[in-house]
């Protein structure tokens, strides 16, 4: 009589066996992913204003006239009431990237701290401590991580092709001040040692000189770019996160917004 093989069976037995041990060790980052996700998705639906369409949790009149994006703006006295931190909104059209950005007093905290104060893998999307929260730096550095769900940082990628660099050259920023329409005048994969995370400058020269290795690290030719002020998007990439995609934008357009922060003002505000 022949003798069946066990071996398939210690087989199968195994990879059954890996597989609910590798569920069992992912469950605590799905359930994090999903309360994070439903955490800045609730933040949108309260506090953001878009095409005129009120947020559940603001109080006051949302400006529906022409801005920035039309019938966009965001309840900042609100949202400082949940986290003082808070310096601006990140959005970018058509995409997942809608973010409050927070500044703290280091930039270890918001790595693994929510909007709200909570522990989460995903963090907030933040600005580097050393930069003014004006956004007035000569390099504005802002962090947010590569979420595999594809939450925070995450649609930045997708600047690493062109075409989606052509369909989609602005990301916009809003604060309780002014409103910002940037431009995408570089994006590149570096190290975290790159030079793209210097804050200070020696003087013009030197600024110039971190102008150049911009536009020269780039993945492909984008249109505007001067040695005007910039603002880099920085998130991690390549095997285990080794690697930094940079995105680089230039204020285009600026609207500030009238006394109550809320409604935009005419012109650039000069």
């Amino acid at each position: 009589m022949e003798k069946k093989s066990i071996a398939p069976i210690i087989l199968a037995g195994l990879t059954f066996i890996t597989a609910a041990v590798l569920l069992f060790l992912a469950k605590d980052d799905i359930v994090d992913y999903v309360k994070s996700d439903s955490e800045y998705k609730a933040l949108e639906d309260e506090f953001v204003n878009k095409g005129g369409e009120q947020g559940d949790g603001m109080d006051y009149k949302p400006y529906t006239g022409e801005g920035i994006i039309d019938g966009f703006s965001v309840d900042f006295s609100k949202l400082k009431e949940i986290n003082p931190d808070i310096v601006g909104w990140i959005y970018l059209p058509g995409s997942k990237l809608s973010y409050p950005i927070v500044k703290g007093e280091d930039n270890v905290k918001y790595l693994n701290t929510s909007f709200r104060g909570e522990k989460s893998s995903s963090g907030t999307i933040f600005m580097h401590s050393e930069c003014a929260s004006d956004f007035s730096s000569k390099n504005t550095l802002i962090y947010g991580h590569n979420m595999k769900n594809g939450t925070m940082f995450r649609p930045i990628r997708a600047y690493e092709k062109e075409d989606f660099y052509k369909e989609n050259p602005y990301i916009y920023i809003f604060t309780p001040v002014f409103d910002m329409k940037c431009r995408v005048v570089s994006a590149f994969t570096t190290n975290p040692e790159s030079f793209i995370y210097q804050t200070s400058f020696d003087g013009p020269e030197s600024y110039e000189k971190f102008m150049k290795q911009i536009f020269d690290n780039a993945l492909y030719t984008c249109k505007g770019g001067d040695d005007s002020n910039v603002i880099t998007l920085s998130t991690c990439t390549g095997p285990s996160g080794q690697k930094r995609f940079i995105v680089i934008l230039q204020p285009e357009d600026k609207i500030f917004h009238r006394d109550d922060g809320n409604v935009p003002l005419e012109g650039d505000g000069s």
